[in-house]
């Protein structure tokens, strides 16, 4: 039996402890002397063997790791790796009977070294053969790649490897041995060269060719002058060895199909690999990249992931769909056994194996497909009905009462045996089963749209919580529910946007042309009345009026002020002083205490247990040693300082003190009452000379009041004008954009209210959208829209005044224009972004219109209440929520039958709750093959990842784009008592390969696209 394409862990980067680079996997002197104590029981003339004893403990090493079950050591391949050799890989091949009977495949993976280098060494370049080619590589390979080099032309064989070491070593007294892994470590190929080799078809066809990605000795590290090389060198070869994210989602074209096609030619998987160089590290990479490949164990497997790098590789310690196999295997089928316990007809011992994936069934008209599915459902306690096309039939005959069936699960649990003619018990379904005809007559049944919308909306209901379907009997009542709670929060954002509007409006309004002209004839009045003034400045000189010491005293008060200045400066940074010193040792003291503390709980511990330690004389195992004064002698150094500068700052003042000797306070008392004294002899002098210059200042006043301050100028000087006019000219523009950017950030908190509504209407649709999102194609949608208010044309157009020049001109005109920007911005669907940019265009529109070709700007008094309007317009009110179904663009109104049940299958596919298997019988008979192409296969690909599914088909657009894991062909001999016979395998399977061919038929895209699963990609040499 064959299960398919099944995840296993494949090393395909695997060194063994020989390798011609340089000894793998040293064996250390202790180990020797065991490993020949043991030998040496087992024979008492035994010789140390090295090669011997790494090999074998290599192969410990390998069945130790697999023999644990977990599926995260579940590997199945090697890759066995060497540079320019397959020496290591036949050796292994030859004891393999040693290998753990897990390892089901081993293949041949030659390193080699390209003549381009990356950042620090030649560019490694791997090819995996097929084990079928092995006796061959000899001559059509190895002897075949050629280094040219002054002296002459070396080949990758071993007596080329010798001559080219004994020609760079200049020691001639070394082993053949070592002058061969000289020439090896030193043998590099042109791309060239190998581009020629690989023009043998054969040869081509039977490697898989990888290159490493890493900056070092990868392709990624081609940079500058290099880039052409590096994109030749991604179009040559087939996969790459890298574990890294980003090199994953871009080479398997997750990130960008069409750019890694540019760049590469072709999406492709990356592998990865241990690449151990010690025992320690055998299948254990780095971060546990382990590398899992979905598969049949075979060459031809591993050549089909080339088709699928995106789902048919996973790198990391486990998957999500391995989690889930593992998971659920009591609800995934692994056989299915019929046998006829009779005669000698119809099945005959028959016992199918199934994949825990996607299970195609396939055969000509006639031969058993339905009745694998009909036999499936009924050992899954499925009802029997009508649209059982076998058994319903069947089960009437003789033959059925001699047929009895079972299913087996992956967890190993059986249903009981139950003959064809049967009726299955009452029991939980463990299958949802889809006949053919019971889907034809769903689909032909619906004749309107109105029922398929309300049909899906029960289903969608269906996912709500318990608690949800509980308080509301229908979807229609959970709906009026919904839309009422947010209706609250709604109300809330309308009252801050009505009282950004009114400020809009006073923003307008003040930036009108009126409010400019009125501002502009009051800025020209007051700089006459300025010029006036200063006609009129007084004349004065006051040096006739100074004392000849005057200055000096001046220089005098003025010093001292500074003086007094620094040192209340001074106190200040004393006292900050002072309060961090005071902090820092509160800190010591807090771990003096602490660490007393954690010492004295140390000693008591071990106090506790000194009985024990006694008895084994451990009593001097810890000795602890605390020197607690020297932190208390922090402590007393800090007070001190911290009790000099209080003295300093705070010792009281005396009189009779000298100012060299008083305290800081003292100082600044001292200082103080020299100013003092000193302004109070200033006051007196110079009294002539301040009436003077009172009248100065009187009409510095005047002249103050008239041109306004620099900061705060009062209203209706210059300065103050000069600001409005400037403000209005040059901030209100900025000012009005910020706060209509506000108003706008409300608009979307206020449609995030609506769309929440649709979205809490839609919530059974979220999976399905998320799933649609990462489709090409003809999408499927199923939507809770916003839509418009059929009166919002008359509603808005009522603050209109239409008789004035605007946009809006003309009781036709202005209706049109109107009408034509909900076409732009709503005629598809009512967006976040459309109705933003439908709001700039009639804001835009709104103040500007066209004037005998050319754009001119409106007056706002054609509006007859603005602050009305932008209530109305940006509150939203004139938008509602209504649930649609969409094929693509098209409506559900408008799909054809065939699209409405591609509608029906998807919901079975997506939405259905359970995750037991799901049987569907010929789906494709209902559907067109650009449904099945751009609709069903995406959801197919995406279902099987949760949940088992067996298909009966004969639809290659279903078998081969789905990437189906196990195809199952059935047939019945009729001229041989209706015997039943099947064959089963991956759609790698050569066998398998050729029955689709010969049995399925499909649109010529199919066949295109599956070209490539039968035989791979075409070569890039």
């Amino acid at each position: 039996m064959n299960n398919g394409s099944t995840w296993n862990r494949w090393e395909l980067h695997m060194h063994t402890p020989f390798t011609k680079k340089e000894d793998q996997f040293n064996i250390l002197k202790d180990e020797k002397e065991k490993y020949t104590d043991l030998k040496l029981k087992e024979n008492p003339e035994y010789k140390y063997d090295q090669f011997e004893h790494k090999w074998n403990k290599y192969i410990s090493k390998i069945n130790d790791y697999v023999s644990n079950d977990s599926f995260e050591r579940n590997i199945k391949v090697l890759g066995i790796t060497d540079y320019w050799s397959i020496d290591n890989y036949e050796h292994l091949v030859s004891i393999k009977n040693k290998l753990s009977s897990k390892i089901e495949l081993i293949l041949p993976n030659v390193e080699l070294r390209l003549s381009i280098s990356g950042k620090k060494s030649p560019i490694n370049i791997h090819c995996i053969f097929n084990p079928e080619i092995v006796d061959e590589l000899r001559e059509v390979f190895f002897a075949q790649i050629n280094m040219e080099t002054g002296d002459g032309t070396y080949y990758a064989t071993k007596n080329s490897f010798i001559k080219l070491g004994k020609k760079i070593c200049k020691d001639k007294s070394r082993s053949d041995n070592d002058y061969e892994k000289i020439g090896i470590k030193n043998f590099t190929v042109e791309l060239s060269t190998l581009q020629t080799v690989f023009k043998n078809h054969r040869l081509r066809e039977n490697t898989i060719i990888v290159v490493a990605n890493s900056t070092n000795d990868g392709a990624s590290g081609l940079t500058g002058q290099l880039e052409p090389v590096k994109k030749r060198l991604y179009h040559f070869v087939d996969a790459i060895f890298s574990a890294t994210p980003s090199d994953i989602k871009y080479f398997s074209g997750k990130k960008s199909l069409k750019n890694v096609i540019d760049d590469c030619g072709k999406a492709m998987p990356c592998f990865h690999g241990s690449d151990a160089h010690s025992y320690e590290k055998i299948f254990e990479p780095d971060e546990k990249r382990y590398c899992y490949i979905k598969s049949e164990l075979s060459f031809d497997g591993l050549k089909q992931v080339l088709n699928d790098p995106l789902d048919r590789v996973f790198i990391g310690k486990t998957s999500e769909i391995l989690e889930n196999i593992e998971k659920t295997k009591s609800k995934k089928i692994k056989t299915l056994s019929i046998n006829n316990v009779k005669t000698k007809t119809w099945f005959q011992n028959v016992c199918i194996e199934f994949n825990p994936q996607l299970n195609v069934i396939i055969g000509n008209k006639g031969n058993g497909k339905t009745a694998l599915g009909d036999i499936l459902a009924l050992c899954s306690n499925v009802p029997l009905t009508d649209d059982f096309k076998f058994l319903s039939q069947f089960s009437k005959t003789q033959d059925a009462q001699n047929i009895k069936s079972k299913i087996t699960f992956f967890n190993e649990v059986s249903t009981e045996f139950i003959k064809l003619s049967e009726i299955p018990k009452p029991q939980t379904q463990k299958i949802k089963y889809i006949p053919q005809s019971f889907f034809e007559s769903i689909t032909n049944e619906i004749d309107k749209t109105d029922k398929l919308r309300k049909e899906i909306e029960e289903v969608i209901f269906d996912y709500f919580p318990s608690a949800v379907r509980q308080a509301y009997s229908t979807f229609s009542q959970y709906r009026e529910t919904i839309e009422s709670l947010k209706q609250g929060d709604i109300e809330q954002l309308c009252n801050s946007l009505f009282k950004i509007n009114k400020e809009i409006v006073n923003l307008e309004d003040l930036s009108s042309n009126y409010s400019v002209a009125i501002l502009e004839n009051d800025l020209k009045n007051r700089e006459e009345e300025f010029a006036e003034h200063m006609s009129n400045k007084p004349k004065y000189n006051s040096t006739d009026y100074l004392y000849d010491d005057s200055d000096s005293e001046l220089e005098t008060l003025n010093e001292l002020k500074r003086k007094l200045l620094r040192k209340i400066k001074f106190k200040k940074k004393l006292e900050e002083k002072v309060s961090s010193l005071i902090i820092e040792n509160d800190y010591i003291n807090r771990i003096n205490i602490k660490l007393n503390q954690k010492v004295q709980d140390i000693s008591d511990y071990f106090d506790s247990n000194q009985e024990i330690l006694a008895k084994y004389d451990l009593e001097e195992v810890l000795k602890i040693k605390y020197d607690g004064k020297r932190l208390d002698f922090v402590e007393n150094k800090l007070e001190k300082k911290i009790d000099k500068i209080n003295n300093y700052l705070e010792r009281p003042y005396l009189p009779e003190t000298n100012y060299a000797d008083a305290s800081l306070k003292g100082k600044i008392k001292i200082i103080s009452s020299t100013i003092e004294n000193l302004e109070s002899k200033v006051s007196d002098k110079n009294a002539e000379l301040l009436l003077e210059q009172e009248k100065i200042k009187k009409w510095e006043k005047i002249k103050k009041e008239i041109e306004g301050e620099d900061n705060n100028p009062k209203e209706g000087s210059i300065k103050y004008l000069k600001a409005k006019l400037n403000y209005i000219k040059e901030d209100i523009p900025d000012k009005l954009e910020d706060i209509c950017n506000k108003r706008l950030d409300i608009v979307n908190l206020i449609l995030s209210c609506k769309l929440e509504v649709a979205d809490r209407l839609g919530e059974g649709t979220k999976a399905l959208k998320e799933f649609l999102s990462e489709n090409d194609g003809t999408l499927l949608s199923i939507e809770s829209e916003l839509s418009l208010k059929n009166d919002f044309v008359d509603k808005f157009l009522a603050n209109i005044n239409q008789q004035k020049s605007s946009s809006y001109q003309g009781i036709l005109a202005g209706r049109e224009v109107l009408n034509n920007l909900l076409d732009v911005h709503f005629s598809n669907k009512i967006t976040e972004d459309e109705v933003k940019h439908f709001l700039l265009d009639i804001d835009k529109t709104t103040k500007e219109h066209e004037r005998r070709g050319e754009k001119v700007i409106t007056d706002l008094s054609f509006i007859t209440n603005r602050e009305e309007l932008y209530n109305y317009l940006y509150s939203l009110n004139y938008m509602d929520v209504e649930f649609n179904l969409k094929m693509g663009n098209k409506p559900l109104n408008k799909l054809s039958p065939g699209e409405r049940g591609a509608v029906l299958l998807v919901f079975y596919l997506l939405l259905d709750k359970e995750d037991i298997p799901l049987v569907i019988d010929q789906p494709e008979d209902n559907l067109d093959n650009q449904s099945i192409a751009d609709i069903l296969v995406p959801f197919i690909r995406k279902a099987k990842k949760k949940r088992q599914i067996i298909m009966i088909t004969h639809n290659p657009n279903l078998a081969i784009l789905s990437d189906t894991e196990l195809v199952i062909h059935v047939a019945i001999d009729k001229k041989n008592q209706n015997l039943f016979s099947y064959a089963s395998g991956g759609i790698e399977n050569r066998q398998i390969n050729k029955e689709i061919q010969d049995i399925l038929e499909g649109t010529p895209r199919a066949f295109r696209i599956r070209d490539n699963k039968y035989f791979g990609p075409p070569s890039n040499n």
